[in-house]
């Protein structure tokens, strides 16, 4: 993913989170379930865009650190902003997956400057990603949005920089989504108390004063 946007999304998550009254004391203790595994998958990633090797192992390198991803996404999905960033991994694996690399629009990379249109033929992409020809499917997925900091990002990449807005601000409020689901019944009901007193002393539980007296029998002449 490009550093520049990565650093916006986090900066304005802190933003937004020092607004609503967070700080940056929780966000320093802030811990995920998975933390390892978070840690593999983005050095993975950072290996792969630093390369200057196009396709081939760097697909499947890229292709392993997304499922990691989801792994930690998965574990860690009531955190707000996950699930955005699960979705955009989703949508990076979808076209990686069926066109062997991330199809990058060529006119997309003319618009942010990276390349000339005069050299547009020899046009060399590096890591998991690849020149976007006819033949690729789903290449809206692909990397298609240019930035004028000299970047092309995907949809995939939104979501995930949105999720990252999400999950920096929700970091500094120590906030998790809250679910209501529940197993344990006697733990539930405890605050309840456990029922009704017992009776004390002579005389007829309130409750029974005033059932209904059941009819007479009436008899057959």
């Amino acid at each position: 993913m490009a550093l520049v946007p990565t650093l916006l999304a986090l900066g304005g998550g802190v933003l937004l989170g020092l607004r609503l009254g967070g700080s940056l004391d929780r966000l320093t203790r802030f811990r995920i379930y998975g933390f390892p595994i978070a840690v593999a998958a983005i050095a993975l990633e950072v290996i792969v865009r630093l390369v200057s090797t196009s396709g081939g192992w760097t697909t499947w390198v890229h292709i392993l650190a997304c499922l990691l991803g989801l792994v930690v996404v998965w574990v860690n999905i009531r955190i707000p902003g996950l699930a955005l960033i699960g979705i955009g991994l989703v949508l990076n694996l979808i076209p990686t997956v069926i066109n062997g690399g991330m199809p990058t629009s060529l006119w997309a990379m003319e618009t942010a400057g990276l390349v000339d249109a005069d050299d547009a033929t020899v046009v060399v992409v590096s890591g998991p990603r690849h020149v976007a020809t006819a033949d690729d499917s789903l290449r809206f997925l692909g990397e298609v949005i240019p930035l004028p900091t000299h970047q092309v990002l995907s949809v995939s990449d939104l979501f995930v920089l949105a999720g990252l807005f999400f999950l920096t601000a929700a970091a500094m409020r120590g906030r998790r989504v809250r679910t209501h689901a529940s197993t344990d019944y006697r733990r539930d009901i405890a605050p309840l108390g456990r029922g009704p007193a017992p009776r004390r002393g002579p005389g007829m539980h309130p409750a029974m004063r005033y059932r209904p007296k059941p009819p007479p029998d009436v008899e057959d002449f």
